[in-house]
């Protein structure tokens, strides 16, 4: 099996950093999103309803998890993340065109 280089193995660390990133915004804005269809959400989340719906979507779509608790998601932390995203892509990029040879990407 071939080695991977070391800038392909922190290119894959960021990779799944932004990935876990993103999920966890997405169960944010389903979480907003689904109280925003409900016809009285306040009162959906005051009585618990909310939050047993929650965990019984949880379990039966893992893949399109809502958000446990609350948590406004501030513009500085979708920036943040925007600005993480491109860098890597950038990054990535760069690297898949030069290849994997560099001396400088050995263990």
């Amino acid at each position: 099996m071939a080695e991977t280089c070391k800038t392909c193995r922190d290119l894959l660390a960021a990779a799944l950093d932004l990935c876990v990133r993103a999920r966890k915004m997405d169960e944010q804005d389903r979480r907003v999103a689904t109280l925003a269809a409900s016809v009285d959400g306040a009162s959906w989340v005051e009585s618990g309803r909310f939050d047993e719906y929650v965990r019984r979507h949880n379990i039966h779509y893992p893949d399109r998890s809502i958000a446990p608790k609350s948590a406004t998601i501030h513009l500085w932390v979708q920036e943040q993340y925007d600005t993480d995203l491109a860098a890597w892509e950038r990054n990535a990029r760069h690297h898949l065109t030069q290849g994997c040879n560099s001396p400088k990407d050995t263990k």
